[in-house]
């Protein structure tokens, strides 16, 4: 009988396919894969290679986040209160001088025919009163100084980062600016003036050169307190770029954080590293998928069954799929062992044949022997998997599992065949391939 048989002698082709279903699938493909003929009466094709050659498929993004430290000092509260009293004490002197100073300006400190040279040029002095109009905005700039330092800039400034820190570097540029720009504009003020004086230098001059004097000084307080916010602000933040897995093998998974270098590995060690994990990963139902569970838990309810609990984990068969599943693509029922049945159907059509009350579902949702439920989507298909936690959950077929899962007549071809001879042939085959 041996040297006698022939695959080529069995006329149906579920019946082949049931024969071939002993192997693992990738062992199916390298044994058909120079035979063209017997891979057509499998339904193989090259999209079958191209799924293995590129499994399993998968996803994943760059995100940057922004974590805080530990403060670096116990005594940075003291710090602050001695900081808060410099800068009060400092901008009261001379926010007081600068003051009166733009008051007496503004009020007394204009060239006239007492004090200034016949026939000097009206314009210039004009441009002298603006200026000393202008000092106002110092004296509100000055004012404002400690509390944008104290109750803004300094605030919890190690942790500063993004527009926040972008706002406070604004703000002091501004008022360094301020401050340099009076600098310069009484400076002006001055060189004017002495092209206008007649005789001595005025009172008001010399309030000119007491103010340079004192907002020189002022600026370098200011450019010290300045360069300690652009030191230290965000010491204590720190950025952080994580790579995350978004999708396994078509499926959208919760993100699963993924190695720093992960990038950095080759092609083969990024798959091998997604597949080895691939039961870490959980995934969300959808809305609908929600439904159908609770709809589904009430059916056995009604037919006094224990609810189906949830699992949203990837199932084994997404990893290692039945030969079944994929020599019988177009089937929508597979019984994967006793307590073990797939569905696979189309989105939503599940959920359409069971509110049809469709006997072949209500028969597997009818079982007493089952106790979860996984639903999952993987691209246009969706599978329900209907399982009993405690069985051997990776062995898909039972011993007294029946060959005939695929519900045809096959009777005749199953009495004209000893399948053990073709096993052996198979067997036989699959070893001499790899030799």
């Amino acid at each position: 009988m041996m040297n006698k048989a022939s695959i080529n002698r069995i006329s149906n082709k579920n019946v082949l396919k049931s024969l071939f279903s002993f192997l693992k699938y990738k062992q199916i493909l390298k044994l058909v894969r120079n035979n063209k003929g017997l891979q057509k009466r499998l339904d193989i094709n090259l999209n079958n290679y191209k799924e293995i050659s590129e499994f399993p498929k998968y996803e994943y993004f760059n995100s940057v986040e922004i974590a805080k430290k530990k403060k670096a000092r116990a005594g940075l509260d003291w710090t602050y209160m001695f900081l808060n009293m410099i800068i009060s004490c400092i901008t009261c002197i001379f926010f007081t001088y600068l003051l009166i100073y733009s008051i007496l300006l503004v009020t007394e400190g204009n060239f006239d025919e007492s004090n200034s040279k016949e026939n000097f040029n009206i314009s210039t002095a004009n441009i002298i009163k603006k200026i000393n109009a202008y000092i106002f905005i110092l004296d509100a700039v000055t004012l404002a100084t400690p509390f944008l330092y104290l109750f803004f800039i300094y605030v919890n400034y190690e942790f500063d980062y993004g527009v926040k820190k972008f706002i406070k570097y604004i703000i002091v540029i501004i008022i360094n600016i301020v401050h340099l720009s009076f600098e310069g504009l009484i400076i002006w003020k001055l060189a004017l003036s002495y092209n206008i004086k007649k005789g001595d230098i005025t009172w008001f001059m010399r309030m000119d050169y007491t103010f340079i004097f004192f907002n020189f000084f002022y600026i370098i307080y200011i450019g010290f307190l300045s360069y300690g916010y652009f030191a230290d602000s965000g010491r204590n933040i720190e950025t952080i770029t994580k790579i995350k897995l978004i999708s396994f093998n078509g499926i959208k998974i919760n993100e699963y954080a993924l190695p720093k270098n992960f990038m950095k590995w080759a092609k083969k060690e990024r798959k091998k590293y997604a597949l080895n994990n691939y039961k870490n990963y959980t995934y969300n139902f959808t809305s609908s998928q929600y439904d159908l569970i609770n709809s589904i838990n009430n059916f056995r309810q009604q037919e006094n069954l224990l609810k189906l609990r949830v699992d949203n984990k990837i199932p084994e068969f997404i990893v290692n799929w039945p030969v079944e599943l994929m020599l019988n693509s177009e089937q929508n029922l597979f019984k994967l062992s006793n307590k073990n049945f797939l569905f696979k159907f189309y989105n939503g059509q599940f959920e359409e044949n069971f509110e049809k009350r469709e006997r072949s579902i209500l028969n597997i949702l009818s079982k007493d022997n089952l106790n979860h439920i996984n639903i999952i989507s993987q691209g246009e298909y969706e599978f329900v998997f209907i399982y009993d936690k405690l069985s051997y959950y990776n062995k898909y077929y039972d011993e007294n599992y029946s060959n005939d899962i695929f519900g045809n007549n096959v009777e005749e071809d199953y009495q004209r065949i000893n399948f053990s001879d073709y096993r052996n042939i198979i067997k036989r085959s699959y070893k001499k391939y790899n030799e």
